[in-house]
Order: structure tokens, then C-alpha cells, then sequence
């Protein structure tokens, strides 16, 4: 099959009848060398990172339904990666990881890779799923620390309220079964509890 008719076959996949999405940034430097977000047209998925020298680490997810239409508007605002050859920059940027976009669906698959781009709609989609990472790397350092370092837990806390205030938090609606658990969690001090208390009362009320 030559490259035009191959072409041709890709832009005739059903635009919104997508089967799975992926997020995946490479990074030969810093703490991680993968951090993948998988998701479905639902929002269910996985969340996959490695660590420097450790194993691969998989965290189910599943957004919340207004964050899961969201994902999928900011996915339509791409054309479903119909251009994605043309994301990369010619600008002249730092090494910020290479991210890899690749979409599934019925009759093929699209794909994006780019270090960075100036394209409003792509940086928007990159921007969300920059923040999804950032946040469920945040959840499993707060279960961690739940299990291990529980002096650790009012920082976490902070860094989460940080984060709601400047509004780098993707899907705030994911975080109360963990601030349940510190709510709950008689072994904290009663300022953590607290914090979390009010942090869930803070999501909850902006719904």
C-alpha cells in the first residue's frame, strides 16, 4: 500500500469513533524515563510510568464525566491528529521530553510526535494531560506516604491546595477518595485531617 492511499485510509477514520487515545512522554533525563496516560472515549484507562531504574508502575484511571467530555472536545479540536506529522516547532527549544499522541480507532491509527509546538489546540491538549500526570503522580506519592511517611502528608496537602488555587489540577473530582482516606485516618495529626476535610468540602462546592 503506498504512502497516499495509506494517507487516504487515515483520514477517513470515524472522527469521534476513536477506541483508545495515548499520552506518552520520553525523557532521558530527569526522575522518569516514561509517564503514558491511556484513555478511552469514556475517560477510563491507565496511567503508566517508570521511574529512574525502576519497574514499570500501572494506576487504573477513570475521569470524571464533565473532565472525560472535556478530554475528548480538546482531542475534536486537533481534528483526531489528522495533521499530527506537522506539530513539531521549527523553533529552537529545549529538550522538554518527547511527547507521543496516538490515536485508535476502527479503521487505523494516527500518531504525533513533537517536542514542542506552537499550535494553540495542540498545546491546549498536551497542557491538560501534562496536568492529569502531574496530578495522579501527586495521588500515588499521598498513598505512598500514607503507608510509609505520614509526617509527609500535611506538605502533600499543601501541594494540592497550591495546585486547586492556580488551577493545575485536571480533575479535582479524583482527589476526594484519597482526602477521604486522610480524613479518616485517626493516625494523622488533626491539622491534615482537617485540611483534607476542607479541601473536599472545597471540590465538592465547586461543582
Amino acid at each position: 500500500m503506498n504512502n497516499t492511499v495509506l494517507i487516504a485510509l487515515l483520514f477517513l477514520l470515524p472522527q469521534s469513533d476513536f477506541t483508545s487515545f495515548s499520552y506518552c512522554i520520553e525523557n532521558t533525563r530527569g526522575p522518569f524515563e516514561l509517564k503514558c496516560v491511556e484513555l478511552d472515549p469514556t475517560g477510563k484507562g491507565i496511567f503508566r510510568f517508570i521511574p529512574r531504574n525502576v519497574d514499570l508502575i500501572e494506576i487504573r484511571i477513570e475521569l470524571s464525566s464533565g473532565v472525560a467530555t472535556e478530554f475528548v472536545k480538546l482531542l475534536a479540536d486537533t481534528s483526531y491528529l489528522a495533521d499530527g506529522a506537522h506539530y513539531e516547532s521549527n523553533r529552537n527549544v529545549a529538550n522538554l521530553g518527547t511527547k507521543k499522541l496516538t490515536l485508535e480507532g476502527p479503521t487505523g491509527i494516527r500518531a504525533a510526535e513533537f517536542n514542542f509546538s506552537t499550535r494553540r489546540e495542540v498545546r491546549k491538549l498536551a497542557s491538560f494531560f501534562d496536568r492529569l500526570i502531574v496530578q495522579e503522580l501527586l495521588m500515588f506519592d499521598i498513598d505512598v506516604a500514607l503507608e510509609f511517611d505520614l509526617l509527609a502528608i500535611p506538605k502533600k496537602l499543601e501541594q494540592i491546595e497550591k495546585d486547586l488555587r492556580a488551577r493545575r489540577v485536571a480533575d479535582a473530582k479524583r482527589l476526594i477518595p484519597v482526602l477521604d482516606r486522610i480524613a479518616g485516618d485517626r493516625r494523622l495529626v488533626n491539622f491534615a485531617r482537617e485540611t483534607a476535610t476542607r479541601l473536599r468540602r472545597q471540590i465538592k462546592g465547586s461543582d
